[in-house]
């Protein structure tokens, strides 16, 4: 599968997991969604990525933040819902 291809399979997947989440009274807002190189480096030497090549870079990832009854979510535990979809 071309990597074009990819991204609007991943894109449409994000989209379901927008509503998915909506649906459960869980909303979102927009965290990092590309990533250049030079911002990959950045996030290397400091420590905040542990790879060199991020599929952020291939518009392949999102960090998304959680809110439920309006407040920021920092609990891993209450992403399962979202991971697990």
């Amino acid at each position: 599968m071309k990597l074009s291809e990819k991204q609007r399979k991943f894109t449409l997947m994000v989209a379901e997991l927008i509503l998915f989440a909506y649906a459960r009274d869980m909303e979102l807002t927009m965290g990092e969604a590309f990533r250049t190189d030079e911002q990959q480096d950045i996030h290397l030497r400091s420590g905040a990525s542990r790879v060199k090549r991020s599929r952020h870079q291939d518009r392949l990832a999102v960090d998304m933040n959680l809110f439920i009854d309006g407040r920021y979510v920092r609990e891993k535990e209450k992403y399962r819902t979202l991971g697990e979809k």
